[in-house]
Protein backbone atom coordinates (compact mmCIF):
# COMPACT_ATOMS: atom_id res chain seq x y z
CA UNK A 1 0.00 0.00 0.00
CA UNK A 2 1.23 3.53 -0.76
CA UNK A 3 0.92 5.70 2.37
CA UNK A 4 1.68 9.41 2.61
CA UNK A 5 1.95 11.66 5.67
CA UNK A 6 1.48 15.42 5.20
CA UNK A 7 4.08 17.32 7.23
CA UNK A 8 3.37 20.88 6.14
CA UNK A 9 5.60 22.71 8.63
CA UNK A 10 8.75 20.75 7.89
CA UNK A 11 10.92 18.43 9.94
CA UNK A 12 12.14 20.72 12.70
CA UNK A 13 12.70 19.23 16.16
CA UNK A 14 9.21 18.46 17.51
CA UNK A 15 7.66 15.47 19.23
CA UNK A 16 4.94 15.25 16.59
CA UNK A 17 7.48 15.08 13.76
CA UNK A 18 9.38 12.33 15.56
CA UNK A 19 6.16 10.33 15.92
CA UNK A 20 5.34 10.70 12.20
CA UNK A 21 8.79 9.42 11.30
CA UNK A 22 8.45 6.48 13.70
CA UNK A 23 5.13 5.46 12.16
CA UNK A 24 6.46 5.94 8.62
CA UNK A 25 9.54 3.83 9.33
CA UNK A 26 7.58 0.96 10.90
CA UNK A 27 5.01 0.93 8.11
CA UNK A 28 7.90 0.71 5.62
CA UNK A 29 9.25 -2.30 7.54
CA UNK A 30 5.85 -3.99 7.07
CA UNK A 31 6.20 -3.73 3.30
CA UNK A 32 4.37 -0.48 2.57
CA UNK A 33 5.69 2.28 0.33
CA UNK A 34 5.77 5.34 2.57
CA UNK A 35 6.24 9.05 1.82
CA UNK A 36 6.38 12.18 3.95
CA UNK A 37 5.27 15.25 2.03
CA UNK A 38 7.32 18.14 3.43
CA UNK A 39 9.09 21.36 2.39
CA UNK A 40 12.40 19.73 3.39
CA UNK A 41 14.59 18.27 0.65
CA UNK A 42 16.49 15.93 2.95
CA UNK A 43 16.31 14.51 6.45
CA UNK A 44 17.75 16.79 9.15
CA UNK A 45 20.54 15.39 11.30
CA UNK A 46 18.29 14.62 14.27
CA UNK A 47 16.28 12.17 12.11
CA UNK A 48 19.19 10.48 10.31
CA UNK A 49 18.47 7.13 12.00
CA UNK A 50 15.36 6.85 9.77
CA UNK A 51 17.36 7.26 6.56
CA UNK A 52 16.63 4.56 3.99
CA UNK A 53 13.10 3.79 5.20
CA UNK A 54 10.43 6.27 4.07
CA UNK A 55 10.97 8.77 1.25
CA UNK A 56 10.50 12.53 1.18
CA UNK A 57 8.33 14.25 -1.43
CA UNK A 58 7.72 17.93 -2.17
CA UNK A 59 4.68 19.22 -0.27
CA UNK A 60 3.96 21.56 -3.20
CA UNK A 61 3.01 18.50 -5.26
CA UNK A 62 0.29 17.50 -2.81
CA UNK A 63 -2.74 18.25 -5.02
CA UNK A 64 -1.94 15.58 -7.62
CA UNK A 65 0.31 13.32 -5.55
CA UNK A 66 -0.92 9.76 -6.14
CA UNK A 67 -1.28 7.67 -3.00
CA UNK A 68 -3.58 5.03 -1.55
CA UNK A 69 -3.74 6.67 1.88
CA UNK A 70 -3.05 10.30 2.81
CA UNK A 71 -2.77 11.23 6.51
CA UNK A 72 -2.98 14.72 8.02
CA UNK A 73 -2.07 15.40 11.65
CA UNK A 74 -2.85 19.11 11.94
CA UNK A 75 -5.07 21.89 10.69
CA UNK A 76 -2.84 23.18 7.89
CA UNK A 77 -2.18 19.65 6.71
CA UNK A 78 -5.92 18.91 6.82
CA UNK A 79 -6.60 21.88 4.57
CA UNK A 80 -4.28 20.37 1.96
CA UNK A 81 -5.77 16.93 2.54
CA UNK A 82 -9.13 18.35 1.51
CA UNK A 83 -7.64 19.49 -1.81
CA UNK A 84 -5.75 16.30 -2.63
CA UNK A 85 -7.06 14.74 -5.84
CA UNK A 86 -4.68 11.79 -6.02
CA UNK A 87 -5.53 10.21 -2.64
CA UNK A 88 -7.91 7.24 -2.57
CA UNK A 89 -8.41 7.29 1.21
CA UNK A 90 -8.15 10.35 3.47
CA UNK A 91 -7.40 10.08 7.16
CA UNK A 92 -7.19 12.74 9.85
CA UNK A 93 -5.02 11.67 12.78
CA UNK A 94 -6.27 13.84 15.65
CA UNK A 95 -3.29 14.38 17.91
CA UNK A 96 -3.95 17.90 19.22
CA UNK A 97 -6.76 20.44 19.41
CA UNK A 98 -5.38 23.61 20.95
CA UNK A 99 -8.62 25.44 20.16
CA UNK A 100 -10.40 23.41 22.85
CA UNK A 101 -8.09 24.96 25.43
CA UNK A 102 -8.11 28.49 23.93
CA UNK A 103 -11.80 29.07 23.10
CA UNK A 104 -11.36 32.83 22.70
CA UNK A 105 -8.45 32.52 20.28
CA UNK A 106 -9.90 30.40 17.48
CA UNK A 107 -8.09 31.58 14.42
CA UNK A 108 -5.79 30.24 11.75
CA UNK A 109 -4.78 26.67 12.38
CA UNK A 110 -7.31 26.21 15.21
CA UNK A 111 -10.20 27.03 12.84
CA UNK A 112 -8.79 24.61 10.26
CA UNK A 113 -8.74 21.85 12.85
CA UNK A 114 -12.32 22.46 13.90
CA UNK A 115 -13.54 22.71 10.33
CA UNK A 116 -12.06 19.41 9.24
CA UNK A 117 -13.83 17.75 12.18
CA UNK A 118 -17.22 19.41 11.80
CA UNK A 119 -17.42 19.36 8.01
CA UNK A 120 -14.34 17.84 6.35
CA UNK A 121 -14.59 19.82 3.13
CA UNK A 122 -17.70 17.89 2.11
CA UNK A 123 -15.70 14.65 1.93
CA UNK A 124 -15.76 11.29 3.69
CA UNK A 125 -12.75 11.09 5.93
CA UNK A 126 -11.66 8.50 8.47
CA UNK A 127 -10.53 9.64 11.91
CA UNK A 128 -8.31 8.19 14.58
CA UNK A 129 -7.02 9.65 17.83
CA UNK A 130 -3.85 8.75 19.72
CA UNK A 131 -5.38 9.09 23.20
CA UNK A 132 -8.64 8.20 24.90
CA UNK A 133 -9.47 11.77 25.85
CA UNK A 134 -8.98 12.99 22.28
CA UNK A 135 -11.19 10.21 20.88
CA UNK A 136 -13.93 11.24 23.32
CA UNK A 137 -13.64 14.89 22.27
CA UNK A 138 -13.93 14.05 18.57
CA UNK A 139 -17.00 11.88 19.16
CA UNK A 140 -18.84 14.04 21.71
CA UNK A 141 -17.96 17.55 20.54
CA UNK A 142 -17.85 16.94 16.79
CA UNK A 143 -20.06 13.87 16.37
CA UNK A 144 -17.53 11.96 14.26
CA UNK A 145 -16.77 8.27 14.62
CA UNK A 146 -13.17 8.09 15.79
CA UNK A 147 -10.87 5.08 16.14
CA UNK A 148 -8.44 4.83 19.04
CA UNK A 149 -4.82 4.07 18.18
CA UNK A 150 -2.68 4.41 21.30
CA UNK A 151 0.93 5.35 20.69
CA UNK A 152 3.35 2.42 20.99
CA UNK A 153 6.54 2.38 22.99
CA UNK A 154 9.62 3.39 21.03
CA UNK A 155 11.92 0.39 21.13
CA UNK A 156 14.93 2.71 21.52
CA UNK A 157 13.48 4.03 24.79
CA UNK A 158 14.72 1.61 27.43
CA UNK A 159 16.80 1.84 30.63
CA UNK A 160 20.25 3.02 29.55
CA UNK A 161 23.59 4.11 30.96
CA UNK A 162 23.13 7.55 32.57
CA UNK A 163 24.94 10.34 30.78
CA UNK A 164 25.00 12.66 33.80
CA UNK A 165 24.94 11.37 37.37
CA UNK A 166 26.78 13.47 39.98
CA UNK A 167 27.49 11.59 43.20
CA UNK A 168 25.18 12.24 46.10
CA UNK A 169 22.59 14.20 44.12
CA UNK A 170 18.90 13.62 43.49
CA UNK A 171 17.97 14.62 39.96
CA UNK A 172 14.66 15.82 38.55
CA UNK A 173 14.32 15.83 34.77
CA UNK A 174 12.24 18.56 33.15
CA UNK A 175 11.33 18.84 29.50
CA UNK A 176 10.11 21.36 26.96
CA UNK A 177 9.92 25.09 26.50
CA UNK A 178 9.12 27.66 29.14
CA UNK A 179 5.77 28.77 27.70
CA UNK A 180 2.68 28.58 29.89
CA UNK A 181 1.61 25.57 27.80
CA UNK A 182 4.74 23.40 28.15
CA UNK A 183 5.68 24.54 31.64
CA UNK A 184 9.45 24.16 31.75
CA UNK A 185 9.70 27.11 34.13
CA UNK A 186 6.92 25.67 36.32
CA UNK A 187 8.97 22.52 36.79
CA UNK A 188 12.05 24.52 37.83
CA UNK A 189 10.03 26.58 40.31
CA UNK A 190 8.53 23.45 41.89
CA UNK A 191 11.98 21.84 42.17
CA UNK A 192 13.31 24.99 43.83
CA UNK A 193 10.56 24.71 46.46
CA UNK A 194 11.28 21.00 47.02
CA UNK A 195 15.00 21.74 47.38
CA UNK A 196 14.27 23.56 50.64
CA UNK A 197 13.47 20.15 52.16
CA UNK A 198 15.93 18.14 50.03
CA UNK A 199 19.16 20.20 49.78
CA UNK A 200 20.84 17.67 47.46
CA UNK A 201 18.06 18.04 44.87
CA UNK A 202 18.96 19.39 41.41
CA UNK A 203 17.30 19.61 38.02
CA UNK A 204 18.39 18.60 34.55
CA UNK A 205 16.46 19.62 31.45
CA UNK A 206 16.18 19.14 27.71
CA UNK A 207 14.23 21.03 25.07
CA UNK A 208 14.51 22.43 21.59
CA UNK A 209 16.02 25.69 22.80
CA UNK A 210 14.67 27.47 25.90
CA UNK A 211 16.14 26.85 29.37
CA UNK A 212 14.30 27.58 32.65
CA UNK A 213 15.77 30.46 34.63
CA UNK A 214 16.67 28.90 37.95
CA UNK A 215 19.77 28.00 39.93
CA UNK A 216 18.45 24.48 40.42
CA UNK A 217 19.00 23.73 36.71
CA UNK A 218 22.52 22.31 36.55
CA UNK A 219 22.49 20.66 33.13
CA UNK A 220 20.63 21.33 29.88
CA UNK A 221 20.59 19.54 26.51
CA UNK A 222 19.39 21.48 23.48
CA UNK A 223 17.76 19.30 20.79
CA UNK A 224 19.56 16.09 21.85
CA UNK A 225 19.87 13.23 19.38
CA UNK A 226 17.43 10.32 19.54
CA UNK A 227 20.30 8.06 20.65
CA UNK A 228 21.09 10.36 23.59
CA UNK A 229 17.55 10.83 24.93
CA UNK A 230 17.25 7.40 26.70
CA UNK A 231 20.48 8.18 28.55
CA UNK A 232 19.04 11.52 29.68
CA UNK A 233 15.87 9.87 31.04
CA UNK A 234 18.00 7.22 32.75
CA UNK A 235 20.08 9.91 34.47
CA UNK A 236 17.12 11.22 36.48
CA UNK A 237 15.41 9.91 39.58
CA UNK A 238 12.07 11.42 38.55
CA UNK A 239 10.62 13.05 35.43
CA UNK A 240 8.29 15.97 36.18
CA UNK A 241 5.64 16.76 33.58
CA UNK A 242 4.22 20.29 33.90
CA UNK A 243 2.45 20.76 30.55
CA UNK A 244 -1.13 22.04 30.68
CA UNK A 245 -2.33 19.60 28.01
CA UNK A 246 -1.09 17.23 25.34
CA UNK A 247 -2.81 15.01 22.80
CA UNK A 248 -0.54 12.15 23.86
CA UNK A 249 2.17 13.14 26.31
CA UNK A 250 5.14 11.59 24.54
CA UNK A 251 7.96 12.73 26.86
CA UNK A 252 6.55 11.21 30.09
CA UNK A 253 5.69 8.06 28.14
CA UNK A 254 9.30 7.80 26.98
CA UNK A 255 10.38 8.35 30.57
CA UNK A 256 8.43 5.40 31.96
CA UNK A 257 9.73 3.28 29.06
CA UNK A 258 13.22 4.05 30.38
CA UNK A 259 12.23 3.15 33.95
CA UNK A 260 12.16 6.71 35.31
CA UNK A 261 8.95 7.37 37.32
CA UNK A 262 6.80 10.35 36.35
CA UNK A 263 5.02 12.99 38.41
CA UNK A 264 2.44 14.88 36.38
CA UNK A 265 -0.42 17.28 36.88
CA UNK A 266 -3.79 15.74 36.05
CA UNK A 267 -3.83 17.06 32.51
CA UNK A 268 -5.15 15.59 29.25
CA UNK A 269 -2.77 13.23 27.49
CA UNK A 270 -1.30 11.25 30.39
CA UNK A 271 -4.07 9.10 31.85
CA UNK A 272 -3.76 6.30 29.28
CA UNK A 273 -0.49 5.28 30.93
CA UNK A 274 -0.04 7.16 34.23
CA UNK A 275 -2.11 5.53 36.97
CA UNK A 276 -1.78 7.29 40.31
CA UNK A 277 0.52 5.45 42.74
CA UNK A 278 0.79 2.53 40.31
CA UNK A 279 2.77 3.71 37.28
CA UNK A 280 3.35 7.31 38.39
CA UNK A 281 2.07 10.11 40.60
CA UNK A 282 -0.70 12.50 39.56
CA UNK A 283 -0.99 15.94 41.19
CA UNK A 284 -4.56 17.23 41.22
CA UNK A 285 -3.89 20.85 42.21
CA UNK A 286 -2.18 22.81 39.44
CA UNK A 287 0.37 24.77 41.46
CA UNK A 288 4.06 24.56 42.34
CA UNK A 289 3.52 23.89 46.04
CA UNK A 290 1.52 20.71 45.44
CA UNK A 291 4.05 19.56 42.83
CA UNK A 292 6.92 20.18 45.26
CA UNK A 293 5.16 18.11 47.93
CA UNK A 294 4.71 15.26 45.45
CA UNK A 295 8.42 15.38 44.57
CA UNK A 296 9.42 15.24 48.23
CA UNK A 297 6.98 12.43 48.96
CA UNK A 298 8.16 10.21 46.11
CA UNK A 299 11.86 10.74 46.80
CA UNK A 300 11.45 9.91 50.50
CA UNK A 301 9.07 6.94 50.13
CA UNK A 302 11.42 4.23 48.94
CA UNK A 303 8.74 1.52 48.87
CA UNK A 304 6.52 3.56 46.55
CA UNK A 305 9.48 4.65 44.43
CA UNK A 306 10.67 1.07 43.97
CA UNK A 307 7.17 -0.09 42.98
CA UNK A 308 6.79 2.69 40.41
CA UNK A 309 10.16 1.94 38.78
CA UNK A 310 9.07 -1.64 38.12
CA UNK A 311 5.45 -1.01 37.16
CA UNK A 312 6.12 1.94 34.86
CA UNK A 313 8.32 -0.22 32.61
CA UNK A 314 5.69 -2.97 32.61
CA UNK A 315 3.00 -0.45 31.65
CA UNK A 316 5.01 0.97 28.75
CA UNK A 317 5.63 -2.54 27.44
CA UNK A 318 1.86 -3.02 26.97
CA UNK A 319 1.93 -0.56 24.05
CA UNK A 320 3.45 -2.49 21.16
CA UNK A 321 4.07 -1.67 17.51
CA UNK A 322 2.38 -4.89 16.43
CA UNK A 323 -0.92 -3.88 18.06
CA UNK A 324 -0.72 -0.32 16.77
CA UNK A 325 0.24 -1.12 13.18
CA UNK A 326 -2.34 -3.89 12.86
CA UNK A 327 -5.03 -1.44 13.99
CA UNK A 328 -3.76 1.22 11.59
CA UNK A 329 -3.83 -1.17 8.65
CA UNK A 330 -7.47 -1.99 9.45
CA UNK A 331 -8.23 1.75 9.46
CA UNK A 332 -6.48 2.15 6.10
CA UNK A 333 -8.68 -0.57 4.60
CA UNK A 334 -11.79 1.18 5.95
CA UNK A 335 -10.68 4.50 4.46
CA UNK A 336 -10.20 2.92 1.03
CA UNK A 337 -13.79 1.66 1.10
CA UNK A 338 -15.35 5.10 1.63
Amino acid sequence: MRISFLCVDGLDVRGGVKRICEYASHLFQRGHEVFILTPDKKLPDWLKLYEGTFRLADIERYRHFRTDIAIATGGRAARRLGRMQGAKGKIYSVVMLESLNKPTEKHGQEIDRDRCLKDPYGQKWTYYANSTWMKEVVETKFGQKCHLVLAPSNERMRPSTPIYRPEGKLLILGYGGCSNWKGGQRTADAVALAKKSLPNLEMIHYSQRSVPKSRVVVKHWSSPSQELIPQIYSSADIFVHSSRFEGWANAPFESISCGTPVISYRTPGIEDFIIHNETGVIVDEFDNTHMARAIIRLLTDQALYGKLKIKCIDKAAEFTWEKTLSKLEQIFEEALCK
